[in-house]
C-alpha cells in the first residue's frame, strides 16, 4: 500500500486539529489563560464539565468539533484566534466552578480582555441543552457581544484562602 507525502501530511493536520482542547485545571487556569489580567494569551472559550453529566458526555464530540472548526478557521488565516479548553469538575478544579460562578452543566465561557462571556446553552423546545456546534461557533467569534460581558473575577489570594480555611474550621461564622 503506497501513500503519499500529501496523504502524509493531511492525516498530519487532521489528527493536530483534532487534538486543540487543552485541559485546565486550578493548577494552570490562571497561568495559562491569564483570564483575571486581560488575556494577553488571546480568547479563550472554556467548557465547564462532570463526566457524569449526561448532557456533558453527549456534548463532547460537538465540543471537539467546535475546537476543530475554530482552529481550521485560523490555520485558513480567517482572523479567528481562539483556544478551547476545558475545566472537569472535580474536588480539586470546584474553586474555579465557584470563582466562574458555574451554575449549569456544561457551562460555555468565552474569556476576552479581562470579560467573561456566557454562551446560553438551550434547546429550541426549551429543555435540556443545545448541541449545535455552529451557535457554538459563532458565539465565540461574533455572537458573545450580544450578551453582558461581566469582569473576570480575581484569583484568590495566598491570605484570602487562609482566612477561608480559618473561617471553615468555625463553620464560616461572623468573627
Amino acid at each position: 500500500m503506497r501513500i503519499s507525502l500529501g496523504g502524509v501530511l493531511l492525516l498530519l493536520s487532521a489528527h493536530t486539529l483534532s487534538c486543540e482542547i487543552i485541559k485546565l485545571d486550578v493548577t494552570n487556569f490562571e497561568h495559562d489563560t491569564q483570564a483575571s489580567t486581560g488575556a494577553t494569551t488571546g480568547d479563550w472559550l472554556v467548557k465547564f464539565f462532570s463526566p457524569k453529566c449526561g448532557t456533558c458526555v453527549e456534548f463532547a464530540p460537538i465540543w471537539e468539533e467546535v475546537a476543530t472548526e475554530l482552529k481550521e478557521m485560523q490555520v485558513q488565516g480567517m482572523g479567528v484566534h481562539i483556544n478551547v479548553a476545558e475545566v472537569e469538575l472535580t474536588p480539586g478544579n470546584k474553586e474555579l466552578f465557584d470563582r466562574f460562578k458555574v451554575e449549569q452543566l456544561p457551562e460555555i465561557v468565552l474569556f476576552r480582555k479581562g470579560k467573561m462571556y456566557r454562551k446560553v446553552m438551550e434547546s429550541p423546545d426549551g429543555h435540556g441543552h443545545d448541541k449545535d456546534k455552529d451557535k457554538v461557533i459563532a458565539f465565540a467569534t461574533e455572537g458573545f457581544s450580544a450578551v453582558q460581558a461581566v469582569d473576570v473575577p480575581k484569583e484568590k489570594g495566598f491570605v484570602d484562602k487562609l482566612v477561608e480555611k480559618v473561617l471553615g474550621l468555625f463553620g464560616k461564622g461572623e468573627l
